[in-house]
């Protein structure tokens, strides 16, 4: 509603639903997404599984998700992450 006191308008790049996520929660949800484990991505990432976890509950909350299935469905929707092609799927980056 335009021109109502007290309310912003959203950016037009902002999510429809939720808030954008952070590049890590970013890069954790477009891993889940390819079908890694947690285990898997805190190794990919160097980081501790509790981390990971840690990453996705603020993915969640950012985006008003119920479960983890739901915050990449509407990470995808969004536009915050990619879609899983047969190219990209089970493919970690390791830095090597």
């Amino acid at each position: 509603m335009e021109g109502v006191p007290g309310r912003r308008e959203p950016a037009e790049d902002a999510p429809r639903f939720g808030r954008q996520l952070s590049p890590r929660e970013r890069e954790v949800v477009q891993l889940l997404a390819q079908g890694h484990e947690i285990r898997t991505i805190a190794i990919a990432l160097a980081v501790s599984p509790d981390t990971v976890r840690s990453h996705l509950r603020s993915a969640r909350a950012r985006l008003k998700a119920r479960s983890r299935p739901h915050a990449v469905a509407l990470a995808l929707a969004q536009g915050q992450i990619e879609p899983v092609t047969a190219g990209t799927l089970g493919a970690v980056a390791t830095g090597e």
